[in-house]
């Protein structure tokens, strides 16, 4: 440990820095710590954690996946595995509103770390070492990764365990190689579903870019598909892994595909336009810095005596930035074309994206004089490790004078503080007995997820003898047997249903 912590020091105070790494390190700190202690998410994010939460509560070998006693009390939206894995991280932190964002923030913390030793070992020459730098700056420029790593997101994971197998794949040693393309296929699987075998292309496109021979691909094709199925059919044999990944494929795969199920961005041609729009839009600062950096690059070069700039030719380099954009387009072409279209089912494909576009643009970036920068001295050496750490440390102080505050639905989370204080006053003096929420608001899917992440409370779908408080949509007008109770909230309205009207028919 002592030799592997002063050779990290060393190479912190290496001569030699990367702007480009520089920046896109403190956009990642900017991006990702000050929200972290903060209270809010995205709805996915929210459901996630609370399932997490619930299932950290029961005995620690229950597997069974709940988000409420009244939405979702069976769970079967996504495989099983990130929520398994976060309830163990619920047990080891507790129930706090940051307890999933530092999830996030290790995984992302490994996905750097897998990012940098992928770079090191499979793109090679010293004149491409300091090429890392790019690749981080634009992936972090795409907003995706670093607002699903903010987040409690399946996407985060899978992103990771893709990155992996492909990283696996691509190892000279096809033995190794082909068991860690097939374990971390085999995770990704049961982390996210169908989008998650893209990794199991990977031999057929080192094949069709010529990074590796015949013989050698049909090895590692063999190895993959030898450990992929034996971990199938292993999985097969454990009972809740088995039910879960059932009830999955037949409440979400097969009843979308068979139209059982519809979904709300399915059938529209229009929708798929506009996942194919937004997916430009993400990668558009990242190509606007490449374009900038290639106009820099060419007026350098007319102001030079005639060869002093030209950019090297890399064989190696455009073969490697062929093989990123097939397995950049075979994670990505596949969901433009699924019933189920969301932006955000992309993230796991950015990061070859951006290899792809830092490989073909290597030779232009490295000519740039801000690829690198040369540290003369001790002091500034010193200057430069103290600005990180004073970073780090700035984020982290403000994130903590943050905590628990909201970071977004301001409103809504105040009303709902507001709310579940006047419950417990009424249920601590025995006049109440829950909450309802009215159909006409139904559809307001934070106001479920608020209640049940922080407050673990189930929102009943139907007011009856069974509750006292229900919520309606601002400005209803309340029907016999409701007595309005807290009407100066932003976001809804609350009713107190008189004790004489509750019984098992009343409705809303």
């Amino acid at each position: 440990f002592c030799g592997y912590f002063r050779s990290n020091i060393e190479r912190l105070n290496s001569r030699i820095v990367s702007p480009p790494a520089l920046l896109a390190f403190l956009v990642g700190c900017l991006s990702l710590i000050p929200p972290l202690l903060g209270r809010g998410g995205f709805i996915d994010s929210l459901m996630y954690a609370s399932i997490c939460r619930n299932l950290s509560m029961q005995d620690w070998h229950v597997t069974r996946l709940s988000f409420s006693n009244t939405l979702y009390p069976d769970f079967a939206e996504h495989p099983p595995l990130m929520f398994w894995l976060g309830s163990w991280w619920f047990r080891l932190l507790g129930d706090h509103a940051w307890t999933e964002k530092c999830f996030s923030l290790v995984v992302a913390v490994a996905m750097f770390i897998a990012f940098y030793q992928f770079w090191k070992r499979y793109v090679h020459g010293d004149e491409n070492r300091h090429g890392w730098g790019w690749w981080m700056l634009l992936w972090c420029l795409v907003p995706g990764p670093l607002w699903g790593l903010g987040q409690f997101m399946l996407e985060n994971p899978l992103t990771l365990f893709c990155f992996l197998a492909v990283g696996s794949a691509m190892g000279k040693n096809c033995f190794t190689g082909g068991i860690g393309l097939g374990l971390f296929t085999w995770l990704a699987l049961i982390t996210k579903g169908p989008p998650a075998l893209f990794p199991l292309a990977t031999p057929l496109l080192l094949w069709m870019c010529r990074l590796r021979r015949s013989k050698e691909v049909a090895h590692l094709s063999a190895i993959a598909g030898f450990v992929f199925v034996f971990l199938c059919l292993s999985a097969w044999l454990w009972p809740a892994l088995r039910d879960a990944m059932h009830r999955y494929w037949q409440n979400q795969v097969q009843a979308v595909f068979t139209g059982e199920r519809p979904s709300y961005e399915a059938g529209l041609e229009r929708t798929r336009l506009d996942m194919i729009s937004t997916f430009f839009q993400e990668m558009l600062l990242p190509l606007a810095v490449l374009l900038v950096c290639l106009l820099l690059y060419r007026w350098m070069k007319s102001r030079a005596e005639e060869g002093d700039a030209d950019a090297c030719d890399d064989g190696h380099l455009r073969k490697s930035a062929l093989f990123f954009l097939l397995v950049a387009l075979s994670a990505s072409a596949p969901l433009f074309i699924s019933p189920k279209l969301h932006p955000h089912y992309l993230i796991p494909s950015y990061p070859w994206w951006t290899l792809a576009l830092t490989c073909a643009a290597l030779p232009v970036l490295r000519q740039l004089p801000f690829h690198t920068a040369f540290l003369a001295n001790l002091r500034q050496r010193i200057i430069l490790n103290v600005g990180v750490l004073s970073c780090v440390l700035g984020c982290l102080a403000y994130a903590w004078t943050k905590r628990d505050l909201p970071v977004r639905d301001l409103s809504l989370q105040a009303d709902i503080a507001i709310l579940v204080q006047t419950l417990n006053g009424l249920e601590s003096k025995g006049d109440c007995s829950g909450v309802a929420i009215a159909q006409e608001i139904h559809n307001q899917h934070s106001i479920w997820l608020y209640m049940q992440r922080y407050y673990a409370i189930s929102l009943c779908p139907v007011p009856s003898s069974r509750q006292c408080l229900v919520l309606v949509g601002k400005g209803s007008s309340a029907q016999p047997g409701y007595d309005p109770i807290l009407t100066s909230l932003t976001s809804f309205d609350v009713y107190r249903i008189s004790p004489g009207s509750r019984n098992d028919t009343t409705q809303y």
